[in-house]
C-alpha cells in the first residue's frame, strides 16, 4: 500500500461503518504543530493528518478504537514515564482501543514504525502506518490483543 492509499483506505473503511472523520489539517498547521513540539512528523503520518484529523468524538467505531486529531498527539514519555523506548526516538500516541486499555505510538524517524503499549508492556506492530491501517481494516486481532 502507498503512503497516500493508507490513509484514503483508513477514512474509506470508516466511511462503510458509518463514522464520520474530522477533516484534515492544513499544511500551516502541521508545520505548526512540528514547530512547537520540536520534531518532524513522518510523511505517511502527514498525508494521514492532511486528509482526516482522526475520527470525530462522535462516532463510536465497533471495536472501541479511537484515532486522535493532531492536538491530541502526545509523547509517550510524557504519557507513559513507566515505559521505556530505546533509539532516542520520539514516538507519539495517535489512537486506542478499549477506551486507552492498549495505545498506539509512532515513531517521529522517515520511517514511522507503530508499537503497541499497555504498560508496562510495549512492543512493535507494524513496520509503516501503511502495515498499520492493513491490520485494522482486516479487523486483526494483533491490535486488540497485541501481547497474546
Amino acid at each position: 500500500m502507498q503512503v497516500a492509499e493508507a490513509a484514503k483506505t483508513l477514512v474509506a473503511q470508516w466511511s462503510k461503518l458509518g463514522l464520520v472523520a474530522n477533516a484534515g489539517v492544513s499544511p500551516g498547521e502541521l508545520h505548526d504543530f512540528e514547530k512547537r513540539e520540536r520534531l518532524e512528523l513522518p510523511p505517511d503520518i502527514c498525508e494521514y493528518f492532511l486528509l482526516a484529523n482522526g475520527l470525530c468524538k462522535t462516532s463510536r467505531e465497533p471495536e472501541l478504537f479511537s484515532f486522535w486529531s493532531l492536538g491530541e498527539l502526545v509523547r509517550v514519555s510524557k504519557r507513559h514515564a513507566d515505559v521505556s523506548l530505546v533509539g532516542g526516538i520520539s514516538y507519539l500516541v495517535f489512537a486506542d482501543v478499549f477506551i486507552s486499555s492498549i495505545e498506539f505510538a509512532f515513531a517521529c524517524a522517515p520511517v514511522s514504525t507503530i508499537v503497541a503499549i499497555a504498560p508496562p508492556k510495549i512492543g512493535g506492530i507494524a513496520q509503516t502506518f501503511a502495515e498499520f491501517v492493513e491490520l485494522y481494516v482486516e479487523n486483526n486481532s494483533a491490535l486488540s490483543s497485541p501481547f497474546d
